[in-house]
C-alpha cells in the first residue's frame, strides 16, 4: 500500500514538475527567428574557428588480401586501460588470421612504455606518430589496407570473449559490408547490457550503434574514405558516407563488446567546450564531402540529417543563446536548400521539420528539449 502510494505521489510529482515547465515555456513556444547566413558564420568564428572537414581519400588497397581483420587502436593517454584492452585482443581465440594496429599518438604518460612490451607480440604491430588525435590515429592505420574486414577499438574498451570469431563467421558467411554485435556499457563496478535482435538484413539507419566499435566492416567501405582530421564527433561521417554504400548489413545477438563510460571523454567535455561547435561544421563539411563521392540522398539519410540537426542543438546547449540561434539559422538555411522538396515519414521529425521549415526557434528547443 505504501509502495503505491508513494509511486503515485512520485509520478504525480513528476507531471506536475512537466505542466510547470511547459507553463514557463508557453511564452517562447513560437518565437521565429532568421539571421543572415553570412553574419551567422562569423558570429560562430568568433567562438571556434571553421575546421577543414575532408573525409575524402584514396587508400592503398592490395588484391588479394592477406589478412581477414585488422584491428586498429589508436592510443593516447590511456596507461591505465591500454593492457586490458589490448589483452582482450591478443587473447581471441579464432581461425582467421588476423592482425592488431596500434596507432600510439604522442601521449604525455606512460602509454608508450606500456606498449614497447607488446611490440614483438606476434599479430601485433605498433606505431608511434606525434599527437594528430583519433582521427589521424586511424587514418594511418587506413592508408594501406591488406585485408578484407576491418575493426575500430577503442583503448579505453575491451572485446569479449570469442567477438572475432562471432563477427567473422557472420561477416564471411553472409558476406556482409557491416556485421555488429551486442555490447555493454560499464564503469568501475556497474554494467548494462544492450542486447541486439539477430538480423541477416537490418537497415542500417535503424539498428546500428552509429560508432565505428563494435562491428566489422568489408575493407572495401573504407577505400575512398577516412576520418575527419581536428575536429571533435568525427564518427559523425558513418552514418552520411559509409552506410549508405553499405549493401547487407547483418545484426548478431552475441555480446562482443565492452565500451567504458568515461565521464573525461568527448561528449562530456563538448557541452563545457567552443570546440562543440565542431558538431555543425563537420554536418555542414559532410555534405560536400556526400557530393563529391556521389552518394545519393534517401529517406533514410534524410531523417538521420533531421536527426543531426536536433543532435546538433543538444550538443551546444551550455553555449551563449546568440551562438545557439546562430546554429539554429544555418540549420533552417541548410534544410531550405539541400533539402526543399524532402518530406520526413516520422512522427517526431515532422515536427521538427516544420519548426526549422518555419523558423520558429521557440518551438524547435522545446522538441530538443533545450
Amino acid at each position: 500500500m505504501k509502495d503505491g502510494l508513494l509511486k503515485k505521489s512520485i509520478l504525480g510529482g513528476v507531471h506536475i514538475f512537466g505542466a510547470i515547465r511547459k507553463m514557463c515555456m508557453l511564452p517562447f513556444r513560437h518565437e521565429k527567428y532568421q539571421m543572415d547566413s553570412e553574419e551567422a558564420e562569423v558570429l560562430l568564428q568568433k567562438y571556434c574557428t571553421k575546421p577543414v572537414v575532408k573525409c575524402v581519400c584514396h587508400n592503398e588497397r592490395e588484391i588479394p588480401a592477406v589478412i581477414d581483420l585488422r584491428i586498429i587502436v589508436p592510443a593516447y593517454n590511456v596507461e591505465n586501460y591500454i593492457e586490458e584492452c589490448l589483452d582482450s585482443i591478443l587473447s581471441q581465440q579464432t581461425s582467421y588470421k588476423v592482425e592488431t594496429w596500434v596507432v600510439e599518438d604522442g601521449s604525455t604518460d606512460d602509454t608508450a612504455k606500456l606498449l614497447k612490451k607488446y611490440k614483438e607480440k606476434s599479430g601485433l604491430k605498433v606505431i608511434f606518430q606525434k599527437n594528430g588525435g583519433t582521427s589521424a590515429a586511424r587514418n594511418l592505420a587506413l592508408q594501406y589496407l591488406d585485408c578484407k574486414y576491418l575493426m575500430f577499438v577503442d583503448a579505453d574498451d575491451k572485446l569479449e570473449k570469442n567477438a572475432v570469431q562471432h563477427l567473422l563467421d557472420s561477416a564471411f558467411i553472409n558476406d556482409a559490408e557491416i556485421v555488429e554485435g551486442s555490447y555493454y556499457t560499464f564503469k568501475k563496478s556497474s554494467k548494462k547490457i544492450y542486447m541486439v535482435k539477430a538480423e541477416e538484413h537490418a537497415n542500417p539507419f535503424r539498428t546500428l550503434n552509429g560508432y565505428p566499435w563494435g562491428k566489422v566492416f568489408k575493407v572495401e567501405l573504407f577505400e575512398k574514405v577516412c576520418f575527419p582530421v581536428g575536429v571533435w564527433f568525427e564518427d559523425t561521417m558513418l552514418p552520411y558516407l559509409i552506410l549508405p554504400i553499405a549493401q547487407k548489413v547483418v545484426m548478431i545477438s552475441d555480446i562482443v563488446y565492452g565500451y567504458r563510460q568515461n565521464n573525461t571523454g568527448m561528449s562530456e567535455r563538448g557541452k563545457k567546450n567552443a570546440k562543440c561547435l565542431d558538431t555543425w561544421w563537420i554536418t555542414e563539411g559532410i555534405m560536400s564531402e556526400m557530393k563529391e563521392l556521389r552518394i545519393l540522398m534517401t529517406q533514410d539519410l534524410y531523417e538521420q540529417v533531421l536527426h543531426q540537426l536536433v543532435l546538433n542543438s543538444k550538443r551546444i546547449v551550455l553555449m551563449d543563446k546568440d551562438v545557439r540561434k546562430a546554429v539554429f539559422s544555418l540549420s533552417c538555411d541548410l534544410l531550405a536548400n539541400e533539402f526543399l522538396m524532402w518530406k520526413s515519414r516520422n512522427v517526431f521529425h515532422k515536427r521538427v521539420e516544420k519548426a526549422l521549415r518555419t523558423r520558429d526557434w521557440g518551438q524547435f528547443c522545446l522538441l530538443c528539449d533545450i
